[in-house]
């Protein structure tokens, strides 16, 4: 994410760019995000796994403000904007959104949380339902679809892991992703005449 964010500003360095303020927009939610991520891998390695928990949601709250200041996936951007400033901020929310929920899960686990009467698998299919929920609404809404394709990924990656020990949590996830692959294609299909790779070759034309 930084490195797109660093090459997108050094182009100002070789040619002129009028009306972009996309670092007064984002402010100093960068800053705190940058903050927030770097003392979270300290407190998750050193198992400050409460302390984790609040820094990673001081990360998440600091990623979906610069979302939403930017307005980011809503309207017709250009193309360098969508590939060097877009994408590396929704796949890193989409990353964020997956380690925050993992993250309380281990808080919850570590302080013997007894889960109000249900099952560790109970709870389990619930955050994946949760997850899904939260990805649909950013394609919904925001028009993320990469946010969405992180989903994905974890969602496989956790019914790859219980494969062979809690099918109801592997067809719940594959359920759920599936969905969301989906939603992602139709919506890709919806918006195809602006897709990236239309607007970079009406880059290379213009």
């Amino acid at each position: 994410m930084l490195a797109g964010f660093v090459i997108y500003q050094a182009r100002s360095l070789f040619k002129n760019i009028n009306n972009d303020d996309f670092v007064l927009q984002i402010g100093w939610w960068f800053v705190i995000s940058c903050i927030a991520n770097s003392l979270w891998i300290i407190a998750w390695v050193q198992d400050y796994i409460g302390l984790s928990v609040i820094l990673i949601t001081v990360l998440l709250f600091s990623l979906i403000k610069i979302v939403i200041n930017t307005n980011m996936e809503r309207w017709d951007a250009p193309f360098p904007k969508i590939v060097l400033l877009w994408w590396p901020f929704c796949f890193y929310s989409g990353w964020v959104t997956v380690a925050t929920i993992a993250n309380i899960s281990a808080y919850l686990t570590k302080i013997g949380w007894s889960g109000w009467g249900l099952s560790d698998t109970s709870w389990a299919i619930i955050m994946i339902i949760a997850a899904g929920l939260i990805n649909l609404m950013m394609i919904i809404t925001r028009n993320m679809r990469e946010f969405a394709a992180v989903g994905i990924w974890a969602l496989v990656a956790i019914a790859v892991a219980n494969w062979s020990v809690h099918q109801s949590i592997v067809i719940a996830a594959i359920t759920v992703s599936a969905i969301l692959f989906i939603a992602i294609s139709i919506h890709g299909y919806q918006n195809r005449h602006t897709a990236p790779h239309i607007k970079f070759k009406q880059m290379r034309s213009g």
